[in-house]
């Protein structure tokens, strides 16, 4: 990709209620030995991880609740500052419940608790990050709420991070080492003022829920981005679908996505977002020219990732949208963008591409695919191109590329496969409605263009199909057409890509 359930228990009994201490005690120096870890995002995974599973004995040994009826019932625990937020989960059990009872400020991140619901209330965690300094050289790294754990739930949270231009992470699902966030929930939470609202370290995580929550002044929304190499027991399966080239495909099981209801907007004295949504298992094989942020390993480690694909068992992007339920998600790259994933649904989505075009190659998509992208249906969205143009206009309503980023070049061995693109309303003006480059069984029809303008010339049209040369004969053989149905073959212009590293011809 271009970069830049509940934990609620129905309760037979009147749960008790505990408040946690407020003193500073072994708490405040575990959680401050998490942030020191935290704070490097490439080398600091094996002392994270000792230090997570410090705590994890220590909730073991001195926990008020181990085992017996009550743990299966589960406790509320209160908090009212930062210290007593972190000794509260830390002392919980699966199914417990920490209610935050009061605004709190912080400048270290929250560990969140294997099967612990942390219910905000409807206050807010302001993190006042400390930036960089000669005292905390990497302090911009730190995330405000780290999910290591399985199945936490986290809502009703406000977290403010109060700089948009800041470069840290306000909840960071941590599945590097051998640390998974499978069946994280997240429901209600208004995210605001970072880099980014939801990001991802290591392997993508299973069965994860996203729901009615707001993302607000942020670089990007929900950024899901893949890094097999920093993670443990990356399990694949070698799966009896293969490339156009004939190249198998690794599985990485996703199991359930559900991203729905959410809103993303920045406010007029901020930039628009970059992206929206982002799910990208692409970037973590080995490259010609290295990933930005993928700087861990060597070539030939990475080498191993190249076809690896993560495949969800049931996986919807659903009813997201702007400011109010008729705004648009704006942003000024993609609104929302899919690589090297299987099985999604995205409908019934909002999203605008806005600002103007930083040079003439400059590329934007209300929604793209890309990359070895499998079985993705693209239904019911409404997309609206408004980026303005430098040169040569390079944005579309949606897009369905290869991989032609970091030095690589369009090949089928990178195409997106079996892409259903149909009943979307796609306005505005741009080079193309949808663009399909390189890919195989790109399923076109009752789309609505008729507020939409397509660029003149470049034989471009409504829907634009680019075939690559593969070889680099010059010559755009039988195996290397990009193949398609439409709806109505006058809407349809076929192109050859020679220039592979550019998608525009």
């Amino acid at each position: 990709m271009r970069v830049g359930g509940s934990g609620n228990v129905a309760r037979t009994q009147a749960p008790r209620t505990d408040s946690s201490e407020s003193g500073e005690g072994g708490t405040q120096t575990t959680v401050n030995n998490e942030a020191q870890q935290l704070r490097n995002p490439t080398d600091g995974n094996d002392l994270l991880n000792q230090d997570l599973r410090r705590l994890s004995m220590r909730r073991s040994s001195g926990g008020e609740v181990s085992a017996g009826s009550e743990a299966e019932i589960g406790r509320v625990r209160t908090a009212s500052n930062a210290t007593q937020l972190q000794k509260a989960l830390n002392d919980s059990s699966p199914n417990d419940t920490v209610i935050l009872d009061a605004n709190i400020s912080t400048n270290r991140p929250i560990i969140h608790r294997e099967g612990v619901t942390l219910d905000g209330a409807g206050h807010t965690i302001t993190f006042n990050n400390p930036g960089k300094s000669d005292a905390e050289p990497l302090g911009h790294n730190l995330p405000a709420l780290v999910v290591s754990e399985q199945n936490t739930t986290t809502k009703n949270l406000k977290i403010d991070g109060l700089n948009i231009n800041g470069k840290y992470t306000l909840i960071q699902l941590q599945n590097s080492g051998s640390r998974r966030a499978n069946g994280a929930t997240i429901d209600n939470v208004t995210l605001s003022n970072a880099a980014a609202g939801i990001r991802n370290r290591g392997v993508l995580p299973q069965d994860l829920t996203i729901t009615d929550s707001k993302f607000r002044n942020l670089n990007k929304g929900i950024d899901l981005s893949r890094d097999s190499l920093i993670s443990d027991n990356v399990y694949t399966r070698a799966a009896s679908r293969k490339q156009p080239d004939n190249s198998k495909i690794d599985i990485q099981y996703g199991g359930s996505l559900n991203i729905s209801n959410n809103s993303f907007f920045n406010q007029a004295q901020h930039p628009p977002m970059v992206m929206g949504i982002n799910i990208d298992a692409g970037n973590d094989g080995n490259n010609p020219t290295r990933a930005p942020g993928y700087g861990a390993g060597s070539d030939q480690q990475r080498q191993q990732f190249n076809n690896d694909v993560t495949q969800y068992s049931n996986a919807v992007i659903s009813g997201n949208h702007g400011l109010t339920g008729s705004d648009t998600i704006k942003a000024s790259q993609f609104g929302i963008a899919l690589a090297r994933v299987g099985n999604i649904l995205v409908t019934k989505n909002k999203v605008e591409t806005v600002g103007t075009a930083s040079g003439a190659e400059d590329f934007s998509s209300g929604i793209n695919v890309e990359n070895m992208s499998h079985n993705i249906v693209v239904d019911e969205n409404l997309i609206r191109v408004s980026r303005k143009a430098v040169g040569r206009q390079n944005n579309q309503g949606i897009s369905v590329l290869s991989f032609q980023d970091h030095g690589n070049s369009a090949h089928r061995r990178n195409a997106s496969t079996v892409i259903t693109i149909k009943n979307n309303t796609i306005e505005g003006f741009g080079m193309s409605g949808i663009l399909g480059v390189t890919v195989r069984d790109l399923i076109v029809g009752d789309n609505d263009f008729s507020n939409f303008t397509h660029k003149s010339g470049n034989g471009r049209n409504m829907v634009s199909i680019i075939s690559s040369d593969d070889n680099g004969n010059r010559t755009i053989e039988a195996h290397e057409k990009t193949t398609y149905s439409a709806f109505d073959g006058r809407l349809v212009s076929e192109n050859k890509l020679f220039d592979r590293a550019d998608p525009i011809p």
